[in-house]
């Protein structure tokens, strides 16, 4: 896995900020990883509930977060 979620949280850090992050465990390996999520926002009020999406690849370099099937 790349750093750059602990790269982001040290930039982000002097303003008492950081990037939310989740475990994930796969129950099928026992492995778990950390990663960040995304949230969404609605366009239209009332329409849809808000949902978090979390990436495969990194959003900051692109190097994939979670193994291929």
């Amino acid at each position: 896995m790349c750093g750059c979620i602990e790269k982001v949280n040290e930039q982000l850090k002097p303003d008492g900020l950081y990037l939310e992050t989740i475990s994930m465990l796969n129950f099928a390996t026992g492995k778990a990883r950390e990663t960040t999520f995304c949230n969404t926002q609605r366009l239209q009020r009332g329409k849809g509930k808000k949902k978090k999406v979390v990436p495969t690849f990194c959003p900051f370099c692109g190097d994939r977060l979670k193994p291929a099937a």
